[in-house]
């Protein structure tokens, strides 16, 4: 099993239930688990304020870092190419990010998420996703909401914690409430977290081979 307790992560909120699952359950033996708040690609400048800041943090916590977040979560306004991987470089920390190309990427690989679909069009979450919407996507009026989902087929949360059988067991009334908003049918596809302990190793390899 992979040490991490020499590494601190810092993760997007959109993954903080799956973080924490991995850490109680003894995989994730992190120095430290800090968290940005959840999708913040939505407001940029935020987005990089609390990124340096985790990652400040971070540094204060163990010598190396993994950041959880995709490639492409951060572009500058003012320089196309810049990008989390540039905004890790810019912190000057120790510290390199997970392998994945988003948070739906990392708990379900490209062929994975096309199996799960078989020829429907999907708008993917997380439960992160699922849990902080109106904090997400406060900012979005019903003409928003009705460009960003009513293309898809459904949406569907990717989910290895139980969130939408809890849910639909004692609010169910919160996942009505959701699938309303998007105006899409909405559910959930059960996965197991062994893809995201697979990059989280991979990226505590990358850091020890430093």
């Amino acid at each position: 099993m992979t040490d991490f307790s020499n590494i601190a992560v810092v993760s997007c909120g959109t993954l903080r239930q799956e973080l924490l699952h991995l850490q109680e359950e003894g995989f994730l033996n992190a120095a430290a688990l800090l968290f940005t708040p959840p999708g913040l690609h939505e407001w940029q400048p935020q987005l990089r304020q609390h990124l340096l800041a985790q990652l400040e943090r971070a540094s204060h916590k163990a010598p190396r870092v993994i950041v959880v977040y995709g490639k492409v979560c951060y572009l500058d306004p003012a320089d196309p190419s810049g990008d989390v991987n540039w905004l890790i470089e810019q912190s000057g920390v120790n510290a390199v990010r997970i392998n994945a190309a988003n948070c739906i990427d990392i708990l379900a690989s490209k062929e994975e998420r096309d199996r799960i679909a078989a020829g429907s069009d999907i708008y993917w979450l997380t439960p992160g996703w699922f849990l902080n919407w109106r904090f997400i996507f406060k900012d979005y009026d019903r003409g928003k909401a009705n460009e960003t989902f009513r293309g898809h087929d459904k949406a569907i949360m990717l989910d290895a914690t139980g969130v939408f059988d809890h849910t639909a067991a004692e609010e169910p009334e919160k996942i009505l409430e959701f699938s309303d908003f998007m105006g899409i049918p909405f559910e959930a596809h059960p996965v197991t977290l062994e893809r995201f302990k697979m990059l989280l190793a991979e990226a505590a390899e990358r850091l020890q081979q430093r």
